[in-house]
């Protein structure tokens, strides 16, 4: 069975993931600027950017050998809800 991954999309939810798992007790993760927009703290924005590029890097060092994307919850949505 072959499972194909985006990896973009991969490595930005475990970044977010890691984040928020790591950080959430020590700096403001999100900026609220009102219902519909919410972006991350220019600190948390560093730190996700870090994070997001080991991530795609790891990834990146696999062999893939064919793409199927699957919808899957955004790491967003869990910490939104």
């Amino acid at each position: 069975m072959n499972i194909t991954i985006n990896a973009i999309e991969l490595a930005s939810e475990l970044a977010a993931y890691e984040l928020h798992e790591n950080w959430q007790d020590s700096i403001q993760i999100f900026d609220i600027e009102d219902e519909e927009e919410t972006k991350y703290t220019e600190e948390a924005q560093e730190i996700f950017d870090c994070l997001y590029d080991k991530y795609l890097s790891l990834i990146e060092s696999f062999e893939v050998k064919s793409k199927v994307t699957m919808p899957i919850m955004s790491i967003y949505d869990h910490f939104k809800g």
